[in-house]
C-alpha cells in the first residue's frame, strides 16, 4: 500500500476576540454544544473526475473546485450562519477552517460544515449552492446530508431550527422531490438521546428507465431482472479501482462521530484557561492587540491527552475565554475534529473522524480501540456513536463487526443499523453502568415512598372511620 503523507501545511490566523461570538456566549442557563452538520458532495466535470482519480499521494488539488473559492466569499456565507473564521490550515488535499462555532472542511468537490450554539446553519444552504455554481461551475449535487444530535435547549433555537419537522420542511423546499430522492430519519429513542438525519441524492435515471422498460413482465421475472441489474452494478463498483465513483464521491467515504455528554468535571478542568491565561487575554484586549494562539492551546492539547489520539496530525486549535476548546486536525486526505463545552451544567464534547481503518495514518486496529481512547479523555456519563460507511466496502454485515459490542463501564442501551443506498449507518447509545444503577435505585426509592404514602393514606382513612 502506498504511504499517504502528512504534508506541511499553510496556516493563516485572522483577528477575532478570544471570546466566542457574543450571541453564543455561555451563561448560567447553559450553552448548546451539539452541532448541526452539513456535508455536500458535488459532481465534478468528467475531465476533472479523471484528474482527481489520477492524483497520487504527492499530488495537489489546490486549484480544483471549491478550493478556488476565496476566504472573503466564505466570510460572506458565514454571516448568514452567524459564525466567523478564526484560522485556516491547508495541505495539498483540503482546507480546514476553524470557526468561532466549530469547523468547516473544504475539498475540491466535498464541503462540510458543523456549527454549535444557536447558529442558523440551514439558512446558508442556498448560499453554499450558489457559491459552488457561481465560482466553481458546480451545479449537480451527488449527495447532501444534514444531521444533528437532539438539542439540549431546543427552545432557544432560531428558525428553521425550532424543530426537526421545521428543518425537514425547509430542506424539502430546496431539494424538490421531482429532482432528488429525499429521506428524513429520527434515529434512536425519542425519550433519550437520539440523532436526526436528512439526506438527498439524485434519482438514478438509468435505473429508473430500466425498471420502466421491464414493468410489463410477470412479477417473478421482474424481480429476477432487478436483482440481476443490481448485482451487475455492485460487481462493476467492486471492480472499480478509482478513488472516486462516477458521481465524484470517494470510494472510501467514512465518518465516525462520538457525541458525549455529562463529562467528567475532573477531566474538564484542563479545558479552562488558568487565571494567568485569563489575565493575559484581558491585557491583550486592553491593548487592542491580536491574540496569537500558542502556549495555552499547546497546554490543553498536551494535558488533556488529545495529542495522543493522532500525534502525527497537522493541528489547528483554539481555547476560548474563559473555557471551551475547538480543533481541526488534518491527516493527509482525511481529518478529525474535537469540540468541547466543559461547563458542568451543559457539558458536551464531539469527536468526528473520517480516517478509515487500514489507512497508513491510522494506527488503530479497530474502532473500538479508537473510541476507548477518546472516552478516556472525557469519561462521559453517556454518549452516542454514529458510523457512516460507504458500500461496497461497508456491507451491512461488515458494519455490524465495525461497531463496538461492549465498552467497559458502559451499558449499550440502543443499537440501530440502516441500509441507505450507497451507505450504511450504524447508531449506538451507551450509558455508564453507575448512571443506570442510580436510576434503578431512584425508581426503587420512589416506589417505596409511594407505597409508604399509600399505607399512610389507608391508615388515616381507618383512623377517621374509628373516630366517627
Amino acid at each position: 500500500m502506498m504511504s499517504e503523507q502528512v504534508a506541511s501545511s499553510d496556516h493563516q490566523t485572522y483577528y477575532t476576540p478570544v471570546d466566542a461570538n457574543p450571541d453564543q456566549q455561555v451563561s448560567l442557563i447553559g450553552f448548546e454544544g451539539p452541532e448541526k452538520l452539513i456535508e455536500i458532495w458535488f459532481k465534478p466535470p468528467k475531465e476533472r473526475l479523471d484528474e482527481l482519480n489520477e492524483i497520487d499521494d504527492e499530488g495537489n488539488t489546490k486549484g480544483l473546485g471549491l478550493r478556488t473559492v476565496e476566504k472573503e466569499v466564505w466570510d460572506d456565507m458565514l454571516t448568514i450562519v452567524r459564525a466567523q473564521i478564526l484560522s485556516i490550515t491547508s495541505n495539498q488535499y483540503q482546507d480546514a477552517y476553524l470557526l468561532s462555532e466549530s469547523s468547516m472542511f473544504v475539498s475540491p468537490y466535498r464541503f462540510m460544515i458543523k456549527t454549535c450554539g444557536t447558529t442558523t446553519l440551514l439558512n446558508a444552504v442556498p448560499k453554499i449552492l450558489e457559491i459552488a455554481k457561481q465560482y466553481c461551475g458546480l451545479e449537480t449535487i451527488s449527495a447532501f446530508f444534514y444531521s444533528r444530535k437532539c438539542f439540549m435547549f431546543p427552545d432557544r433555537q432560531e428558525r428553521p431550527h425550532g424543530s426537526w419537522n421545521d428543518e425537514v420542511d425547509f430542506l424539502e423546499k430546496i431539494f424538490s422531490e421531482c429532482s432528488y430522492n429525499t429521506s428524513a430519519y429520527v434515529v434512536g429513542k425519542l425519550n433519550r438521546d437520539h440523532w436526526n438525519l436528512y439526506m438527498a441524492t439524485p434519482y438514478d435515471e438509468e435505473f429508473l428507465k430500466y425498471t420502466n422498460s421491464i414493468a410489463d413482465l410477470p412479477q417473478e421475472i421482474f424481480e429476477e431482472k432487478i436483482e440481476e441489474k443490481i448485482e451487475t452494478i455492485i460487481n462493476k463498483e467492486e471492480k472499480n479501482t478509482n478513488k472516486f465513483d462516477k458521481d465524484g464521491i470517494s470510494e472510501d467515504d467514512f465518518t465516525l462521530e462520538i457525541l458525549m455528554s455529562g463529562l467528567d468535571q475532573k477531566h474538564m478542568k484542563n479545558f479552562w484557561r488558568t487565571e494567568e491565561e485569563k489575565r493575559e487575554v484581558m491585557e491583550i484586549e486592553e491593548r487592542g492587540d491580536i491574540y496569537v494562539k500558542g502556549p495555552t492551546e499547546e497546554r490543553v492539547y498536551e494535558q488533556t491527552g488529545l495529542k495522543s489520539i493522532f500525534p502525527q496530525a497537522q493541528m489547528d486549535h483554539y481555547v476560548f475565554n474563559p473555557c471551551g476548546y475547538s480543533s481541526n486536525a488534518l491527516l493527509g486526505k482525511h481529518y478529525y475534529s474535537v469540540h468541547v463545552t466543559p461547563e458542568d451544567i451543559c457539558s458536551y464534547a464531539s469527536f468526528e473522524c473520517n480516517l478509515p481503518l487500514g489507512n497508513p495514518l491510522n494506527q488503530y486496529n479497530s474502532y473500538n480501540e479508537l473510541i476507548n481512547k477518546v472516552l478516556n479523555i472525557f469519561n462521559p456519563k453517556q454518549f452516542v456513536i454514529t458510523l457512516f460507511t460507504r458500500k461496497p466496502e461497508g456491507t451491512l454485515g461488515q458494519i455490524r463487526d465495525l461497531i463496538p459490542q461492549n465498552i467497559k463501564g458502559y451499558q449499550k442501551t440502543d443499537k440501530i443499523i440502516y441500509d441507505l443506498n450507497k451507505w450504511d449507518l450504524a447508531f449506538c447509545q451507551f450509558t455508564k453502568n453507575d448512571i443506570i444503577l442510580e436510576r434503578i435505585k431512584k425508581s426503587e426509592n420512589e416506589q417505596l415512598l409511594e407505597k409508604k404514602m399509600m399505607e399512610n393514606l389507608v391508615q388515616n382513612t381507618e383512623n377517621m372511620k374509628i373516630a366517627n
